[in-house]
C-alpha cells in the first residue's frame, strides 16, 4: 500500500495534513481545495515500481505552497507542462531552484519536497516515478555515456544527492500528451500509460547521453552554443511572427549553416520542426483553457491558412482543434 501526503497553505491560511492511500495497480485522483486551488491530481500506480503522477492545478487568488512526502525510493522524471517561476525544495537540492514551462528534472528518490506557485496561474506537470533496478540494463548498455552522477544513484539505489535539468524536446511533448490525453480505458489504458512511461524516460535518458556525446563532425564553441540557445529564445518570443532563417541567424550573430547544424545538435530537432512544435503546442494550450477560438488560436501562433493550421494541429494531437472547444 502506498501512501501520499500533501499539505497546503497560502500567506493567510494553512489546512490540515491531506493522505490518500492506494493498493498497487490503481488510480486515484485528488482534488484540490477550493479555498485554495482549483484542480486535480491523478495518481496511476501501474507497477510496484513504477507509476504517474498527472497534476492539473490552478492557484487562485494566493500564492499556495505545496507539500509532499515520500516517494518509496523510486527516481523522479519531472515535466513541466505549464507553469512560471514556481520555486521548488526537495533535501537534494542544495538551493532552491525555479520552474517554468517546459522544464524537465531528473531526481532521485525524495523525503520531502516544497513547491511555491504564485497565485493566478496554471501548474501542470506530469510525474513519472521509478525503480533505480529498472533502469540497472540501460545503465549497463550505456556505459559512461551517462552522467557519472546518474550512474552513482543507480548503483547505489540510495537518496544520492544527484539532480539533471533540461528541455522537453518535441519528442517528449508528444509523449506527454498521449499520457495525459490517453484515449484508452481499463486494462488497455493500463498497458498503454505504462509503455509511454516508459518511452518518456528513454527520451529524457537519451537527452542525458547526447549532451555527453562527442560532437562527430564539427565542435560547437561555447559561443556557438550560446547563440543558439539566444536564436531559439528569439522564436519562442516571436512566435506569432518568427524571423526568417538567414535573420534569425543574423540577429543571433552565428553562421547560418552552423545555426542549422547547431539547432539540431543542442535541441535534437530542426528549427523549422522546433517552431512549428511550439506553435501547436501554445494554440493547444489556448484551446484547452478556453481562451480563444480555433481561428483566433491560429492568428495568435503566426498560421494565416486555417485549413493549414487544422491539418498540422490534427497530425501532432490526433484530433481537430474545434473538439477541444467542446470539452
Amino acid at each position: 500500500m502506498k501512501v501520499e501526503k500533501f499539505a497546503f497553505e497560502t500567506t493567510k491560511t494553512k489546512t490540515n495534513l491531506f493522505e490518500i492511500e492506494r493498493p498497487n495497480f490503481s488510480e486515484s485522483i485528488f482534488n484540490f481545495p477550493g479555498e485554495l486551488s482549483e484542480g486535480e491530481v491523478r495518481f496511476i500506480q501501474l507497477q510496484a515500481d513504477l507509476g504517474i503522477n498527472i497534476v492539473r492545478q490552478r492557484t487562485l487568488s494566493e500564492n499556495v505552497v505545496d507539500k509532499t512526502d515520500g516517494t518509496d525510493g523510486l527516481l523522479q522524471f519531472a515535466f513541466y507542462l505549464s507553469c512560471n517561476n514556481v520555486s521548488a525544495e526537495t533535501e537534494s537540492l542544495e538551493n532552491k531552484v525555479f520552474v517554468n514551462s517546459g522544464d524537465s528534472y531528473v531526481l532521485p528518490p525524495i523525503l520531502h519536497a516544497q513547491l511555491g506557485i504564485p497565485r493566478n496561474q496554471r501548474f501542470d506537470v506530469v510525474l513519472v516515478q521509478i525503480g533505480p533496478s529498472r533502469l540497472f540494463p540501460f545503465v549497463k548498455e550505456a556505459g559512461n555515456l551517462l552522467p557519472e552522477g546518474f550512474i552513482h544513484l543507480l548503483e547505489d539505489n540510495k537518496r544520492y544527492p544527484y539532480f539533471h535539468g533540461g528541455k522537453i524536446t518535441p519528442a517528449m511533448q508528444v509523449v506527454l500528451h498521449q499520457i495525459v490525453h490517453c484515449p484508452y480505458q481499463g486494462a488497455l489504458k493500463h498497458i498503454f500509460l505504462e509503455s509511454k512511461s516508459l518511452e518518456l524516460i528513454v527520451l529524457r535518458m537519451e537527452q542525458m547521453v547526447r549532451e555527453l556525446r562527442p560532437v562527430p563532425v564539427q565542435r560547437l564553441r561555447s559561443k556557438d552554443v550560446e547563440s543558439i540557445r539566444y536564436a531559439r529564445e528569439l522564436l519562442i518570443d516571436k512566435i506569432d511572427n518568427p524571423p526568417s532563417l538567414s535573420e534569425l541567424a543574423r540577429l543571433a550573430a552565428i553562421n547560418i549553416n552552423k545555426l542549422k547544424y547547431g539547432f539540431r545538435e543542442v535541441f535534437g530537432t530542426s528549427v523549422f520542426s522546433y517552431l512549428r512544435h511550439q506553435r501547436l503546442d501554445l494554440a493547444h494550450l489556448f484551446l484547452i483553457e478556453g481562451e480563444l477560438n480555433v481561428g483566433e488560436a491560429a492568428q495568435a501562433v503566426g498560421y494565416k491558412d486555417l485549413s493549414y493550421f487544422t491539418e498540422a494541429f490534427r497530425r501532432k494531437f490526433g484530433i481537430n482543434p474545434s473538439k477541444l472547444l467542446r470539452k
